[in-house]
């Protein structure tokens, strides 16, 4: 029968479901937990996950009060006009001209992941459900916003629970694969970590305009903007 386990003081799991419990909900400095899942046959696979402090959220990110726990980043990866191609930690030029990408590497991998890659620590690329999750209206509003500060257009998402915790979003569009100039100038464009699994030279990116939000499977090689998020598994809600 597979079953989970977990390392390290103050946590326990359920070996059956994989739900995590901590003995405390706050704690004054970062906690590490290994996880081990191992299948049927013997195998195992294992992970490190942090119960991040609760004496304040990193000053790189803002707590949106949203039921998994997700800190969202303030800013985006290498800056506003900063893109990335799916799987890759280093900037996709807008000058390239062009751009060499095999299309086999796989973002869910640590030393694959775009925004660890950049930033490490516990950063890493939001999947398509985190993005689901951020502009679920039942948790944050959101605006076609100008930003004066910037002198950039975006959105703007708000929490419900809590309307002075915003992120913004610069539209800072993409990079064609072939060209590396700019598409979609008005659009923001935002690589998650989620595969696209009818078809392997897509993955799905978070596309927010004006007038809509979704996310959608589209060519891997691009370069789009990137923006991170750490869990706060303290305060993890569950259904």
């Amino acid at each position: 029968m597979a079953t989970w386990s977990i390392i390290g003081d103050g946590a326990r799991i359920d070996p059956n479901t994989g739900k995590i419990t901590f003995d405390e909900n706050t704690t004054s400095s970062d906690r590490n937990f290994t996880v081990t899942y191992e299948d049927n046959y013997g195998n195992t696979a294992s992970t490190v996950i942090t119960q991040m402090r609760r004496n304040g959220v990193d000053p790189a990110g803002v707590d949106l009060g949203l039921p998994s726990g997700n800190i969202w980043a303030t800013e985006n990866l290498g800056g506003t006009n900063a893109y990335y191609q799916y799987g890759k930690t280093s900037q996709f030029p807008i000058t390239s001209g062009g751009s060499i990408y095999s299309g086999t590497e796989n973002p869910l991998a640590a030393t694959a992941d775009t925004y660890s890659g950049g930033w490490g620590g516990p950063w890493h690329l939001p999947t398509k459900e985190d993005y689901q999750e951020l502009f679920n209206t039942s948790y944050t509003t959101h605006e076609w916003f100008y930003n004066s500060a910037s002198s950039v257009w975006g959105l703007l998402f708000t929490s419900v629970t809590d309307t002075t915790k915003k992120v913004f979003f610069p539209a800072c569009g993409a990079l064609a694969e072939d060209s590396g100039t700019k598409i979609n100038n008005d659009y923001c464009m935002y690589l998650t970590s989620s595969p696209c699994d009818s078809d392997s030279t897509k993955a799905t990116i978070f596309i927010g305009t004006s007038r809509e939000l979704s996310t959608d499977d589209l060519t891997r090689g691009h370069g789009y903007s990137a923006r991170g998020i750490y869990k706060d598994y303290s305060r993890q809600k569950y259904d």
